[in-house]
């Protein structure tokens, strides 16, 4: 493949990525007030366990990242 179809095949993957991951942060608010009347707990308490997955979203995305750069090049030594 030449380098501007790689260009165009690493665009759709991150676009498809981003799509994904704004689709699963909407679902989860969506169903947030079903999750929390179906396990008994309060508005307050589902919404701290949905900041707690946004958080850790946010931290693992960069560091899944940083763990590609450093190990997927010795990968492909």
């Amino acid at each position: 493949m030449d380098a501007q179809h790689n260009r165009w095949v690493i665009a759709l993957i991150v676009t498809l990525a981003t799509f994904m991951e704004v689709l699963d942060t909407s679902i989860a608010n969506v169903a947030l007030p079903q999750i929390a009347g179906g396990l008994g707990a309060s508005q307050d308490e589902a919404t701290w366990v949905l900041t707690s997955y946004l958080v850790s979203n946010a931290i693992i995305l960069p560091a899944s990242a940083y763990l590609i750069l450093v190990y997927g090049d010795c990968a492909s030594s």
